[in-house]
């Protein structure tokens, strides 16, 4: 009868972390959202994308720890485990991340607008020297000679 406590206790504690890791995947969801302003469409994916990634993550759990069996209390857990890391971390962790996702977005931003200036630099100096070259190829004939016109 220990045994078969202790292991339902094993299996409720893994759940419980499981649900807790979900609030900490749904938080970095969240934080990518806010930082990077995705239209509505890459939302629903994103969200699609998520829940995929929890009914794989309770599946290996419950895989691994209780052979797939499906019980009341599986679920009991997981939402314990979510509801316990939202009411503890996430909200010390949401404000401050959201920041620094924001900081690096600007810095990814920024850091692209200059390479495309750089780019757009490039490019013109590039034209400009293909022109040239026509330019002295258009006085050429086909010997190489220049012609007399």
């Amino acid at each position: 009868m220990i045994g078969i406590l202790s292991s339902q206790g094993g299996i409720f504690l893994a759940l419980v972390l499981a649900g807790f890791a979900l609030g900490f995947l749904y938080d970095f969801f969240r934080i990518m959202r806010r930082a990077l302003k995705i239209k509505r469409f890459w939302t629903s994916v994103s969200d699609i994308f998520f829940w995929a990634m929890a009914v794989m993550i309770i599946f290996v759990v419950l895989f691994y720890t209780n052979y797939g069996q499906i019980r009341g209390f599986v679920f009991l857990a997981a939402v314990l485990g979510a509801t316990l890391y939202f009411l503890v971390l996430s909200p010390k962790i949401l404000p401050t991340a959201t920041k620094a996702a924001h900081r690096a977005a600007f810095a990814v931003k920024k850091s692209g607008a200059k390479a495309k200036n750089s780019l757009r630099k490039q490019k013109k100096y590039v034209m400009m020297k293909v022109a040239q070259k026509m330019s002295q190829r258009k006085g050429r004939r086909k010997d190489g000679k220049a012609s007399s016109q």
